[in-house]
């Protein structure tokens, strides 16, 4: 049966005065936490079909470090 798995983007950099919200990279414990949870994704065997996500940095960012993590083309 298809699931539907949510993940919300791993912690970014605060916004700084100038900084525009979609431009906040991952931090350093984000890029971390993003793989770790790639990690739990490929231990419970997840497939992945689909993935929808904004244009923010760090939502790409995230999706990038999953997808390596996944052997998925990104």
């Amino acid at each position: 049966m298809p699931e539907l798995i949510l993940m919300r983007h791993a912690q970014a950099a605060p916004a700084g005065l100038g900084t525009e919200d979609y431009a906040r990279p991952l931090t350093t414990a984000g890029r971390k936490a993003a793989a770790q949870a790639a990690g739990r994704l490929a231990a419970a065997g997840a497939t992945i079909e689909r993935v929808l996500l904004s244009p923010a940095h760090r939502t790409r960012d995230t999706a990038a470090i999953v997808a390596e993590a996944l052997g998925l083309a990104s």
